[in-house]
């Protein structure tokens, strides 16, 4: 079945609609905390965790004394995040979808079990493909994705076409795994011409590379996910807070 998706996440939605069609203009402040209770229906946890989201996305900026304030599209366009939650991570494969996907079984070899890693003579199956927004206006920018799933779970390459969702929640909904954790690595790196190809720049332009490393109720890494940006397309934005 589905994963129920938190109310948060559909609040965020509903108020990233109301910017992309400018019922909040750049420059705008939206509604205060109490106002979006109100209109929602939500307590003020829901509502900071929306805004939260929809600052990551690099849409709006919280400012003290000031409120939240609309950002322009074209800072929009530049800004992406990394996710901090598996509701976020599944947001994600909803927000986004692959392009030109082709697959291919492998056999890990020393330098691929290095890499993410596992036992050299693993086998996987091996999607690549680009993961693009769907909507035009999505925040989030175009990336080459390389996903490495465990051979036993390679059945879910025939759904994966018309599927709507993070890859894991498809592995979870055909072989009842459950995703208990994901480990995400965020590296930088000078594209090498492979993937300065794909992404249609400059080899040795800057790049950002987000690894994911899915693991399942046995505590085993079932699936490996690599997205590459181009660097000047992608920011990391973490918000830490305090414990009092």
């Amino acid at each position: 079945m589905p994963l129920k998706r938190p109310r948060y996440s559909e609040v965020a939605d509903l108020l990233r609609l109301a910017i992309l069609t400018e019922r909040y203009p750049v420059g705008a402040l939206l509604p205060s905390e109490s106002e979006l209770c109100q209109q929602f229906g939500v307590s003020r946890h829901t509502v900071r965790e929306a805004t939260r989201i929809l600052q990551m996305r690099g849409l709006v900026s919280r400012r003290q004394g000031r409120g939240t304030e609309v950002l322009p599209m074209q800072e929009v366009s530049r800004i992406s995040r990394v996710l901090g939650s598996l509701e976020e991570v599944e947001q994600h494969g909803r927000d986004t979808h692959l392009v030109g996907m082709q697959s291919a079984a492998v056999v890990a070899d020393e330098a691929l079990a290095r890499l993410l890693p596992c036992e050299p003579g693993d086998r996987f199956l091996r999607i690549e493909s680009y993961r693009e927004s769907r909507e035009p206006g999505n925040s989030w920018p175009r990336a080459w994705n390389e996903t490495y799933i465990r051979e036993a779970l390679a059945g879910i390459r025939e759904e994966l076409e018309g599927w709507q969702g993070a890859i894991y929640s498809l592995v979870e909904r055909r072989y009842g795994e459950r995703i208990t954790d994901i480990r995400q690595e965020v590296s930088a790196l000078n594209l090498p011409e492979r993937l300065a190809r794909k992404l249609s720049v400059k080899t040795g332009t800057a790049g950002l590379r987000v690894k994911r490393t899915y693991y399942g109720k046995s505590g085993e890494a079932l699936l490996f996910g690599f997205n590459t940006y181009v660097g000047s397309q992608f920011s990391l934005i973490m918000d830490i807070k305090s414990h009092d």
